[in-house]
């Protein structure tokens, strides 16, 4: 059965490794962004279809023939090993998987110092004890006792085969630290050569594991916590799916407020109906939920109505709503103050293009007078009679107000023909 599993999978993967050559083509397949990764995978389907082969040839061969095909399976297995690396092209898409592996990553150097520092621990903790169990021996019978020798006492033996020598005590010390031995087991006999000693030993346990594996486990999950912070790919996707999410559900909420906003049922809420609802439960949970006081609700309206047909649709109603939600943010008061200066200087534009060609027509007017009113009435006759000589037309100005003046009524001022 696990044979047969394993075949299915192989054909699944060979499978889809040719589906992406035949949608990417053989140039982009073999030179692409992910052309080592499918170099890879070719070679894992080309390992695979050697151990289908092997396996099918040893059905039907000698003796000889299938322990020779067994011994080539195994080696081909052993190659498949090396399927395990693709793991490293899954992590990207596992954010809890990625995270521990980007830690691991990071601390590597923090991890290499931390290890140096305990085994230097260790190995000064291991110099004291060992050096005091070997005087011991020594001094109570002349020459240690092997382990094995009967009339040597319990503690004598613990001491010989935990103390007698430095990576032995390097050894126990740090079993009693992970938790491969009982340290009380290997401790009381050096509580027995003396209470410093039992002293010291606690000194050792207490700062390794109080101070030391907190610092470490502390380094760890502050790590833990940078990459996940600097993980900025999985924030913008969680921000974009929070954001994504929370959006349609307000939305919701607000088409049910318009229904029960629209009392008559058309699809259009009118000034009375809104205002009727303002007051009453709905109407409250209404302003409510667009952070708006009670003394702003009823100019809502002409904000919600953008075609200033005196009446809000369904779209209107929701888009008007998620606009206004909420207090103004800095970005909203920065946009309405370019906004604001930008007509501003529209306006001093125009006021400017409009003086000067008030002040045109004003030199018009004077030459015009100047030409009629002479002193003399002969003088004035003739100047009647002869034609009137005034400015080129180009020495004027603009012939008329600004185009963004002539909708507000100061065209008519254009409008005087000087004949």
């Amino acid at each position: 059965a696990i044979q047969v599993t394993t075949n299915i999978f192989s054909f699944l993967f060979a499978f889809e490794l040719a589906c992406r050559l035949v949608s990417d083509g053989i140039i982009k397949f073999c030179r692409g962004r992910d052309a080592l990764w499918n170099m890879f995978d070719s070679f894992l389907v080309l390992v695979s279809a050697v151990e289908f082969s092997l396996r099918f040839a040893n059905t039907a061969g000698t003796v000889a023939e299938n322990l020779l095909s067994m011994r080539l399976v195994r080696i081909v297995r052993i190659t498949q090993l090396v399927r395990l690396l693709r793991v490293a092209r899954v992590v990207r898409f596992i954010r809890p998987l990625r995270i521990l592996v980007l830690s691991i990553l990071r601390t590597s150097k923090a991890l290499l110092w931390t290890m140096a520092l305990f085994t230097l621990n260790i190995y000064l903790f291991a110099i004291v004890f060992t050096s005091t169990t070997v005087d011991h021996i020594r001094t109570r019978v002349g020459e240690p006792c092997p382990v094995a020798d009967e009339g040597c006492i319990d503690a004598d033996r613990i001491l010989l085969k935990h103390w007698s020598t430095l990576p032995r005590s390097m050894l126990t010390l740090y079993e009693c630290i992970i938790g491969g031995i009982d340290w009380d087991l290997v401790a009381r006999p050096i509580g027995a050569l003396g209470w410093f000693w039992m002293l010291l030993f606690l000194v050792f346990i207490s700062s390794t594991i109080f101070a030391m594996f907190n610092v470490i486990t502390g380094m760890f999950c502050n790590s833990a916590a940078e990459t996940a912070n600097q993980d900025r790919d999985f924030m913008v996707k969680q921000l974009l799916a929070n954001k994504e999410a929370h959006t349609k559900n307000v939305r919701q909420q607000f088409e049910e407020m318009f229904a029960s906003f629209d009392t008559s049922g058309d699809g259009q809420i009118s000034r009375e109906e809104f205002e009727a609802s303002l007051n009453d439960n709905v109407g409250n949970g209404f302003l409510a939920l667009l952070d708006i006081d009670s003394a702003q609700a009823f100019s809502i309206f002409k904000l919600l109505d953008g075609d200033g047909s005196n009446s809000i649709d369904a779209g209107e109603f929701v888009e008007g709503c998620l606009m206004l939600r909420g207090p103004a943010k800095n970005i909203d008061i920065a946009a309405l103050r370019i906004d604001l200066a930008a007509h501003r200087k529209e306006r001093q534009q125009d006021m400017l293009a409009l003086r000067a060609w008030m002040h045109t027509c004003n030199q018009g007017l004077q030459a015009v007078f100047g030409a009629v009113g002479a002193p003399g009435k002969g003088a004035a006759k003739g100047a009647l009679d002869r034609p009137l000589e005034l400015p080129a037309p180009d020495s004027l100005g603009p012939p008329g107000p600004p185009e963004s003046l002539r909708a507000t009524g100061l065209g008519g001022v254009g409008a005087v023909r000087i004949v």
